[in-house]
């Protein structure tokens, strides 16, 4: 509705919002009423490459992934 200028103002998550043409990101909402979403990953006990899934879950949290995942909008922990 932004995009196509039906609304002046919008709030969604900022993933959502940085990679869409006609926006201009003003930034977050102040903290006081800032919703953050937490993001889990998890082997299942049956997983048929849990070596796999691991090496994938060790890259996802290594420090140097944090400016990746900056630039799509989201936060590392």
């Amino acid at each position: 509705m932004l995009a196509h200028g039906e609304v002046d103002l919008g709030f969604q998550q900022i993933s959502e919002l940085i990679h869409v043409n006609g926006l201009e990101y003003l930034g977050p909402l102040p903290s006081e009423i800032q919703s953050i979403t937490v993001y889990s990953a998890g082997i299942h006990s049956a997983a048929s490459a849990p070596a796999s899934v691991m090496t994938f879950l060790m890259m996802l949290t290594a420090p140097d992934f944090g400016a990746f995942i900056r630039k799509t909008g989201m936060e590392p922990v």
